[in-house]
């Protein structure tokens, strides 16, 4: 049993959190205390010993530069190979302005953050001009048979291009400094 404080007005139990466990025959054996934003214990009824449930990792020292985010949270973005290998070329790991903030570069960021922006501009004119409507890859407008009204449906083949690496789709070019490409 865990119960989340609700915070009023002027208390002080902010992320706190209690509770109880029983075992089958309903025989109380922990009472649960802590806050769900820093740490959780247990506490045996019968001998008083304390055992640390769980505890938040340390934030990394840099936090206020890495918007705050934990360690776990920054991991999330990981350049790993193994990763990226399987990732399609379209996929937002592979932004350069964001790779450059999740170094700090923010100089760096700022100016790949304009360079992607101005060829997004430099593709839609192109796009014009040359009356092409891009279209996308995974899925496709058509009216929904239940809601009669458009709406986008799976066509079904990012999987099964995912197992062979993605060979032979059609890509566009988002993120290359490549002065050919849009």
């Amino acid at each position: 049993e865990l119960k989340f404080h609700r915070r009023g007005w002027f208390d002080k139990k902010k992320y706190e959190l209690t509770g109880n466990v029983y075992d089958k025959n309903g025989e109380l054996h922990y009472e649960l205390g802590g806050n769900w934003s820093d740490r959780l214990v247990a506490r045996d009824v019968k001998t008083g010993e304390e055992i640390v449930v769980w505890n938040i990792n340390p934030m990394p020292a840099n936090r206020r530069q890495m918007y705050n985010f934990s360690t776990f949270a920054c991991s999330l973005n990981d350049d790993n190979d193994d990763i990226l290998r399987m990732l399609p070329p379209t996929d937002c790991r592979f932004r350069p302005d964001q790779r450059a903030l999740e170094s700090a570069d923010f100089d760096l960021a700022s100016r790949e953050k304009a360079r992607l922006e101005d060829k997004q501009r430099a593709r839609r004119k192109y796009n014009a001009k040359h009356s092409i409507t891009p279209k996308p890859i995974w899925f496709e407008e058509r009216q929904d048979p239940i809601l009669k009204e458009p709406g986008w449906f799976y066509l079904g083949r990012y999987w099964e291009s995912k197992k062979n690496e993605f060979d032979g789709v059609d890509f566009p070019d988002l993120f290359s400094s490549r002065k050919d490409s849009l």
